[in-house]
C-alpha cells in the first residue's frame, strides 16, 4: 500500500480490517463494523469481539482507522509491534562480529560533500569503532552512478527529481542497502562504540526504536534484498514519480514515513516481523552509542586544508591483524577491554543555584563507556607530552589528554620530526607509561594508571616484570610512589625522557588507549583498584580533605575563603580534617575503603574515592568540572554539590570564592 491519496488508503484500510476481524466476525457484521460511526467503534468490539483478544488488535484497529494520507499514529508502534515495555540490558559491547545474514559493512552517502581521502576515511568514528568492517562513502557522483549501474534511468531520474541532499543520500542509501545489505549509518552520526555485538546473527533486519515515538531511521542494518527494505524504497520511488513538487521529508523517508511503513506491514500480517526475522532495539541503548555532532561532516576536505597531518591509532593496523589473521611484528593490537554500557546514576544533589543542569540529564540517563586496546607499535616517534608520531604524522586517542598534546604540539611547543632530529634511539621494548596530565595527581589516578593496569593485564605478569617505562625527568617524586606501590616499578627500570627537549624513536613500543571518554569511565577503572582494597568492614569513617596549600607568592590557585569555618564545622560534625598528601599511598587506600562520607573542595584528592570498595557520598564544594560524578557512576555514589555564589581574581590571578553560608550549613545537614 501507498499511502499518497484517499482512495488507496480507504482500500488498505478495508482489505486490512476485514482480515483482522474475519476470525471474530461474518462479512455482514464486518460490513456493520466498517460503516459504523466512530462513536459506536469500541462499543462494537466489546460486544463482538472475546476479551482476551481485544488487547492485541484494538490498537491495530484505532491505528487503522486514524491512518491518513502519509499520517497516522506512530507512539502505538511498540504496541502494535508487541515490544516488551523492558529489554533486557546490554551492558558490553564487544568489537568481534559475529557472521550472521546481514554483512559486515558499513556505508554512508554524503551528495553534498567531496570524496574522502584515504586519510580522511581513517578517521572516520564508524571507520575507528569497527575497523574489521568495510567501509564505503558515496558522494554524489558515486551515488548517482550507483543507481544508474544497478537499478538504471528511472532510479536515476528520481534521484534528480528528488533535489535535496538529505532525500538523495536516503534514497541512494535504501538502494545500496537493498541490493548488497550491511549497515546504513547516517552521515551526522558519531560513533562511539561498536555495534557488532548489537547486530543479532539471527537477524535479517535490525531496527532502533522509541518507545513513544517508533521506528528510527539514523541506522538501519539489513540481509541483502530485505523485503520491508524492498518495500518502503519503492514506496520512495513511487512517491517522488508521482510528486508534483517539494517533497515533504517526514513523508518521504524520514522516521515518521519508516515507521507508518512498517505499522502498516504488521496490520497487514500478523506475522510480518517474525517472518522477516526483524529485530529491534531501544532508543536508549543508540543514544548511549551515538551522538549526533556532525563531528564526522567536517572531515571531508580536512586534509587539503590542514598541515599539521594526523592519523587516529586504529589507523596504524591493518585489517589482518585487526581480524587476527596476521602475526607478524607489525603494528598490533596485544588485547584490550570491551566498551560498555552504564546504567543511569543515582540523581545529583545541589544545593542552591545549579550552575550545570546538564549534569544531572546525563547522571539520568545510560552511557557509553569506551572500548580501550594496548597496541605494539613500531618505529614511534616520541616528544612533548607523550606525543607519538609516524610518518609525520600525530597519533590520535580518543581523549582529552590526547587532545591537549596534539594542540601544544600543533602550537610548537614540543619537538615533532618535521623539525628535529632525533635524539635517540630506544632499541628495547618499553611502555609509555605517562601523559599531558603527569604532574597532577588526579590524572595519574584516573587517566595513567589504570592505562598501565591495563597493559599489564594484557602482556602479562613476567613481560610486565621485565619491561622498562619511560617517564618524563621531571615527573614528581609521589608519582614514583604510585607506580611503585601498584606496579612494583623501581626506578632502575624507569628510562627518563626530557619531554621538552629531546625526540626519540622507539623500535618497540607499548601503549594503550584511555579507560574514558569525557571522564566517562571503563568498568575495569573499578576492578582495577578493587584489587587493592584491603577492608572487609563497613565504611564508618566521616573524612573532610583540606586544600590548605594556598601560597601568597604563586599564582593560578583555587581559595575557599571560607576555608577556616568549613574545617572546623566539619570538625564540629564529626569529620576528620584529613590532607592526604601528607600520608603514604597504601594509608591512602586504607583510609578511603573506611569511609563512608567524603567532603572538600574540588580537586584532585577527591577522586581517590574510587579506591573505595563500596559506594560513598561524596560531597563537593564548588565542582569545575563532572569527573568526580562519573567516578562516582562506576559505584553509584551519591553526590552532593554546592556551588560558588561569588568570586574575585587578584594581579597574580589567584582566584577568591566563596558561598552562601545557608548553602554550606544545608550541605552539611543534608550529608548528615
Amino acid at each position: 500500500m501507498f499511502d499518497f491519496n484517499q482512495d488507496e488508503i480507504k482500500s488498505w484500510k478495508q482489505k486490512c480490517l476485514r482480515n483482522i476481524l474475519s476470525s471474530f466476525m461474518d462479512d455482514e457484521k464486518i460490513d456493520e463494523f466498517l460503516l459504523a460511526q466512530p462513536t459506536r467503534i469500541e462499543n462494537f468490539i466489546d460486544v463482538n469481539i472475546p476479551l482476551e483478544y481485544r488487547r492485541n488488535i484494538i490498537d491495530k484497529i484505532s491505528y487503522i482507522l486514524d491512518r491518513g494520507v502519509g499520517e497516522g499514529n506512530t507512539s502505538s508502534f511498540a504496541k502494535i509491534a508487541s515490544l516488551p515495555e523492558h529489554t533486557n540490558e546490554i551492558r558490553f559491547l564487544s568489537s568481534s562480529y559475529k557472521p550472521g545474514f546481514i554483512p559486515p559493512r558499513i556505508f554512508q552517502v554524503r551528495p553534498d560533500k567531496p570524496e574522502l581521502s584515504q586519510d580522511e576515511v581513517l578517521k572516520i568514528s564508524w571507520v575507528q569503532k569497527h575497523p574489521s568492517f568495510d567501509y564505503i562513502c558515496f558522494d554524489g557522483f558515486q551515488g548517482r552512478k550507483y543507481l544508474k549501474t544497478h537499478y538504471g534511468e528511472r532510479f536515476v531520474n528520481a534521484y534528480d527529481k528528488i533535489g535535496y541532499p538529505a532525500g538523495q543520500a536516503d534514497f541512494t542509501a535504501l538502494a545500496i542497502l537493498y541490493k548488497e545489505g550491511g549497515i546504513f549509518a547516517d552521515v551526522f552520526s558519531t560513533c562511539r562504540a561498536s555495534i557488532a555485538s548489537l547486530i543479532d546473527p539471527n537477524s535479517f533486519l535490525t531496527l532502533f526504536y522509541h518507545p513513544e515515538r517508533g521506528v528510527e531511521k539514523f541506522l538501519i542494518a539489513a540481509q541483502p534484498r530485505h523485503p520491508f527494505i524492498r518495500r518502503f524504497l519503492e514506496r520512495a520511488l513511487s512517491l517522488v514519480e508521482r510528486s508534483r513538487g517539494q517533497i515533504t521529508h517526514s513523508q518521504f523517508t524520514d522516521q515518521q514515513a519508516l515507521t507508518l511503513t512498517i505499522i502498516d506491514c504488521i496490520c497487514e500480517e500478523d506475522d510480518y516481523l517474525e517472518k522477516n526475522r526483524i529485530n529491534f532495539l531501544e532508543r536508549k541503548y543508540f543514544d548511549s552509542i551515538i551522538e549526533f555532532n556532525g563531528e564526522d561532516e567536517h572531515i571531508p576536505g580536512s586534509e587539503k586544508k590542514d598541515p599539521f597531518l594526523t592519523i587516529p591509532i586504529t589507523g596504524l593496523i591493518s585489517s589482518e591483524n585487526w581480524l587476527g589473521f596476521k602475526e607478524t611484528h607489525d603494528n598490533t593490537v596485544l588485547g584490550g577491554v570491551t566498551a560498555s554500557i552504564l546504567p543511569p546514576a543515582l540523581p545529583l544533589t545541589v544545593i542552591g543555584h545549579d550552575f550545570h543542569p546538564d549534569w544531572q540529564v546525563k547522571q539520568s540517563n545510560y552511557a557509553i563507556t569506551p572500548e580501550a586496546n594496548v597496541y605494539s607499535l613500531n618505529m614511534m616517534g616520541l616528544s612533548g607530552h607523550a606525543c607519538l608520531w609516524q610518518n609525520n604524522k600525530f597519533i590520535r586517542l580518543n581523549s582529552y589528554l590526547s587532545h591537549v598534546a596534539e594542540t601544544e604540539s600543533r602550537h610548537g611547543h614540543w619537538k615533532s620530526p618535521a623539525t628535529e632530529g632525533i635524539t635517540r634511539l630506544i632499541d628495547d621494548p618499553v611502555i609509555v607509561a605517562f601523559s599531558a596530565g603527569y604532574g597532577c595527581y588526579g590524572h595519574y589516578i584516573v587517566d595513567d594508571m589504570p592505562r598501565i593496569g591495563l597493559i599489564r593485564k594484557v602482556i602479562g605478569e613476567d613481560f610486565f616484570k621485565s619491561i622498562k617505562f619511560i617517564m618524563p625527568v621531571k615527573t614528581p617524586k609521589w608519582a614514583l610512589s604510585l607506580l611503585h606501590t601498584f606496579f612494583g616499578i623501581s626506578e632502575d627500570r624507569i628510562i627518563f625522557f626530557d619531554h621538552e627537549k629531546d625526540y626519540w624513536i622507539l623500535r618497540y613500543a607499548i601503549t594503550s588507549e584511555y579507560l574514558h571518554r569525557n571522564y566517562v569511565f571503563n568498568p575495569f577503572v573499578k576492578d582495577f583498584y578493587r584489587s587493592y582494597v584491603r577492608s572487609d568492614s563497613e565504611p564508618f569513617r566521616k573524612i573532610c580533605l583540606s586544600r590548605r596549600s594556598w601560597e601568597a607568592e604563586k599564582t593560578h590557585q583555587r581559595v575557599f575563603e571560607q576555608q577556616e569555618w568549613f574545617e572546623e564545622e566539619a570538625r564540629r560534625r564529626g569529620y576528620e580534617v584529613i590532607s592526604p598528601e601528607k600520608l603514604p599511598i597504601m594509608e591512602q587506600i586504607q583510609l578511603l575503603c573506611e569511609t563512608k562520607i567524603q567532603i572538600g573542595e574540588h580537586g584532585s584528592a577527591q577522586h581517590a574515592s574510587i579506591y573505595s570498595s563500596s559506594g560513598m557520598t561524596v560531597g563537593t564544594i564548588n565542582p569545575l568540572g563532572d569527573v568526580q560524578i562519573n567516578l562516582g557512576r562506576l559505584s553509584q555514589d551519591q553526590n552532593v554539590l554546592v556551588y560558588e555564589s561569588a568570586s574575585r581574581r587578584d594581579e597574580r590571578h589567584n582566584t577568591f570564592y566563596s558561598c552562601k553560608q545557608n548553602n554550606l550549613i544545608s550541605f552539611f545537614d543534608i550529608l548528615a
